[in-house]
């Protein structure tokens, strides 16, 4: 996914794969942002599925989910324009 417009600076990011496997758990238990935000604090089968070190925030989350949103979008008119 690229950089995703990181500075270098700061603290390392999330790993793509490890925050789309929570939303895949988010959907799957049908949780709100904040739900799978504490889920990912206490369930210990989501802490192993995920392989998150550290929990990251529902803000995180949503907008990660926007961000795929955006590349499917672009990805479909991509393939529509072939």
């Amino acid at each position: 996914m690229g950089k995703l417009g990181r500075s270098g600076y700061g603290p390392n990011g999330y790993v793509p794969v490890n925050l789309l496997k929570a939303l895949i758990l988010q959907a799957w238990h049908s949780l709100s942002d904040e739900d799978l935000e504490e889920a990912l604090r206490v369930r210990l089968d989501f802490m192993v599925i995920t392989e998150l070190e550290k929990v990251p925030d529902h803000t995180t989350l949503c907008r990660f989910r926007n961000l795929l949103i955006k590349v499917v979008a672009l990805l479909s008119r991509i393939q529509a324009s072939d």
